[in-house]
């Protein structure tokens, strides 16, 4: 296991800026804010088809100083580093856990960093833009032997923090990675004079407006050959508390308006980046009335997982923990009510282990009525949480569970679609379990379809939505909540019209309207006629596959749209006795589990190649030892589907299999149903 914060320097912004552009954060040294000029403008130069280019371009003077060598993580000193003054002005400790430390190193402690723009600039650097800012390119010059291209990422949903949290763009924009690259002589080591650079950075958008920009100065680190992003200047996971850079259009140049220290976001304390692998089950619920199933599966084929599966009451104290230690693709499953000394008094879950190779699930149930099943979160959020649907009234009701993982109070506010806000508070480690209705003292509000919660960083969640008794029905199905988001949706199966209904679900939080082109598939991957509708900015479009009125022969079907959306799709009976349902995002993968083949019932799969080349796909089953009971390779054609009950996959008997593993030479998606012999209850996951 590698660690090391593989390089953090600081890039000295200190000359008056000459351009054309955005991308500046700039710039106050010893209280004199630097004459900085940016500006959008449309380019005199045509393409073929005569229409002009609006462009962004920029060019910066900086100089370069190493204040960290590549081998160590703490040995930082600002006080040997230029201009140190302005830095001690303004200091924010960060501290990092769960990263092994070398013989040579002492135990982890913290580093000082600037909370202000303060002539500094910490590479690399994460850019939130405009989704309509792209093409983004940069070059330095340092003088001979010393030119080349910035590394520059765009176009990105997600920037891992560390193995739990990510950086999320919010609605409307993408991030945008830039760094020098690593070229042994391009930064000075330590104690070596500074190098000067010039930075040349051009890019695109859609039209001359005022651009904003919010930048995260950033360390990089590497664990277990993953690369983290930690945010250091300012050192907070939410852009929303990241003050914005106004590039303005212009027909001349204009000064920049730098943010104030006033207006940056104000961090207490040390900040901590927990690089420990974790599991969250943000909701255990095992009483007189439900019950809980949870399992863990190590997704290693060669090393063993050894971690604790901690039980915390509703206060965030530990009541209870189970060693566990998972052989090379072994699963462990936990009924709560049994496994557990005091199943009542658990809240929520964590594992944590020496490993990223884990997946798992949780399943809520009531005997005889209905159950649900919600992957559990590797993933804590950073950004705004989508609440994407919500059903109170005579009919359905939706509980929501929320967890805060830190170790601070914090204050939630949800804004509901008819715009009333709630504000809930949750204290360190504490769970909280609150249906709508129950936020509007105990009256359904059937008025309200969805909501988006804010300051989630550190929030793990999920919501249940259930069928009340006067609906005569069995309905229960529920996912997690996140802040993530999509422009290519995944629907991997229609259900057949005469006996189920197939629910879709879709929510743009963008203030911008979406365009979303519908295409469905046959099952033998040929494309049929796609639609397009519109869904409006922060809207929710809700309604059946039969609604879309695709051709009988669609099998399934795909959402491109013009902005990031959350979604997931419904499978229910006509009779009302079963549902289904799991996410539309982030869902395509080249390899995973289904993780639970049914005892008592049945289990059916499906698999849809999204892909325009073949894909091959090696199917293998497994019991919880992790043994090897069938296997079987098949070649999926572009956008092919293959469904099938479980036990019809394999020519071999796998009676004795409890799971599915997958591998794929393409990216694939895929679900799994799960229903009891008496088909009154069933459960969805997706392929994780």
């Amino acid at each position: 296991m590698t660690k090391l914060l593989k390089r953090l320097i600081m890039i000295l912004l200190i000359s008056y800026l000459t351009v054309s552009l955005s991308g500046c954060i700039l710039c106050l040294r010893q209280g004199n804010i630097f004459g900085t000029s940016s500006y959008v403008f449309e380019q005199t130069s045509e393409d073929s088809l005569g229409n002009s280019t609006t462009m962004l371009s920029m060019i910066l003077n900086v100089a370069v100083v190493s204040v960290l060598a590549t081998g160590g993580i703490f040995n930082l000193n600002y006080q040997d580093v230029h201009y140190s003054p302005d830095i001690r002005n303004y200091p924010v400790s960060v501290g990092f856990t769960g990263l092994d430390e070398s013989a040579e190193q002492s135990s982890p402690g913290v580093i000082h960093v600037p909370n202000q723009f303060l002539g500094w600039l910490i590479d690399p650097a994460v850019v939130q833009v405009p989704n309509e800012v792209t093409n983004l390119t940069a070059t330095y010059d340092g003088g001979t032997g010393k030119q080349g291209n910035l590394v520059v990422t765009e176009g990105l949903q997600s920037v891992p923090i560390t193995p739990t949290q990510s950086l999320v763009p919010e609605p409307g924009h993408h991030l945008v990675i830039m760094d020098f690259p690593d070229v042994a002589g391009l930064i000075p080591g330590p104690g070596a004079p500074e190098q000067w650079y010039g930075i040349n950075i051009q890019a695109e958008v859609s039209a001359v407006k005022d651009i904003d920009i919010k930048v995260i100065c950033t360390g990089k680190v590497e664990k277990d050959g993953a690369t983290y992003y930690v945010p250091l200047m300012p050192a907070v996971s939410d852009f929303a508390l990241v003050p914005p850079v106004t590039i303005p259009s212009s027909t001349s140049l204009e000064d920049l308006t730098i943010p104030t220290p006033e207006q940056m976001p104000a961090v207490s304390g040390t900040v901590m980046y927990d690089f420990n692998y974790k599991l969250f089950y943000p909701h255990i619920a095992s009483n007189t009335n439900w019950e809980t199933e949870t399992c863990v599966i190590n997704t290693s084929s060669t090393q063993t997982l050894t971690g604790t599966l901690k039980a915390y009451n509703n206060s965030g104290t530990l009541v209870d923990s189970k060693a566990v230690t998972l052989a090379p693709n072994a699963r462990a499953v936990y009924t709560v009510g049994t496994a557990f000394t005091t199943p009542s008094n658990i809240g929520y879950m964590i594992f944590e282990s020496d490993s990223p190779s884990m997946v798992g699930y949780m399943k809520f149930y009531v005997d005889a009525r209905y159950r649900g099943a919600i992957p559990a979160a590797s993933q804590v959020n950073s950004g705004e949480v989508y609440v994407s649907h919500i059903a109170s009234n005579t009919n359905w009701w939706t509980g929501i569970s929320l967890l805060n993982t830190t170790d601070a109070s914090k204050t939630l506010t949800i804004t509901f679609d008819n715009g009333q806000t709630r504000d809930v508070t949750l204290a360190a480690n504490e769970h909280k379990v609150l249906s709508i209705k129950s936020l509007f003292g105990g009256t359904p509000q059937p008025g309200i379809k969805s909501a988006v919660i804010t300051n989630t960083s550190g929030i793990v969640g999920l919501e249940l939505f259930g069928s009340n008794a006067a609906s005569a029905n069995s309905y229960l199905s529920g996912v997690l909540l996140r802040d993530v988001t999509a422009t290519d949706l995944f629907f991997p199966h229609i259900a057949n019209y005469n006996t189920w209904w197939t629910g879709i679900v879709g929510y743009n939080p963008s203030s911008l309207d979406a365009d979303l082109t519908i295409t469905p598939y046959q099952k033998d991957g040929s494309k049929l006629t796609a639609q397009t509708i519109t869904l409006n900015a922060e809207s929710k479009y809700i309604g059946n596959a039969q609604g879309l009125n695709f051709p009988s022969t669609a099998a399934w079907f795909h959402i491109a749209s013009t902005q990031a959306l959350s979604g997931f799709e419904l499978f229910g009976t006509d009779n009302g006795n079963q549902l289904g349902g799991y996410t539309s995002v982030g869902i395509t993968r080249t390899s995973g589990v289904f993780p639970k083949i049914e005892t008592n019932g049945w289990t059916g799969i499906a698999l849809v190649n999204t892909q325009e080349v073949s894909a091959t796909v090696i199917l293998t089953a497994y019991d919880d030892s992790g043994a090897v009971i069938a296997s079987r390779g098949l070649t999926l054609n572009p956008h092919e589907k293959l469904v099938s009950p479980a036990d019809q996959l394999f020519t071999q008997n796998i009676s004795a299999a409890t799971y599915i593993g997958f591998t794929s030479t393409q990216s694939i998606v895929g679900f799994q149903l799960n229903g009891s012999t008496d088909n009154m209850l069933l459960d969805a996951l997706p392929g994780m």
